[in-house]
């Protein structure tokens, strides 16, 4: 399982901050068995407010799957540490199939 995310922008290039990757250490992976597509949730700690530079343009992978933003990052600073803290919600690619209608249709016999 990865230990860490990157993120990418909508090209397939890394995506970087001052030059450097954004490397994301903090996170949860949550999938149920049957319903919503599999989410991460990811807290994303860095001395600038990235709520500008990231957007649903990005993307993240995990187990070879990608992720991209789900609605907007929640942004706090914390003065004591001088750092922002950004909340994040990452939703599985396969989420476009929950507004896909599927039928099952049984071929009759010809027997008929």
């Amino acid at each position: 399982m990865d230990k860490q995310l990157l993120l990418f922008n909508s090209d397939g290039s890394e995506f970087t901050v001052d030059g450097e990757k954004l490397l994301i250490n903090d996170f949860k992976y949550s999938a149920k068995r049957m319903g919503t597509a599999p989410t991460i949730t990811a807290t994303i700690n860095h001395p600038k407010c990235l709520d500008d530079l990231i957007d649903n343009t990005k993307y993240t992978v995990f187990n070879d799957e990608k992720y991209f933003l789900k609605g907007a990052i929640a942004s706090s600073y914390d003065s004591s540490s001088i750092i922002y803290k950004h909340e994040t919600t990452w939703v599985s690619e396969r989420a476009v199939l929950e507004t896909v209608y599927f039928f099952d249709a049984v071929k009759g016999s010809d027997a008929e």
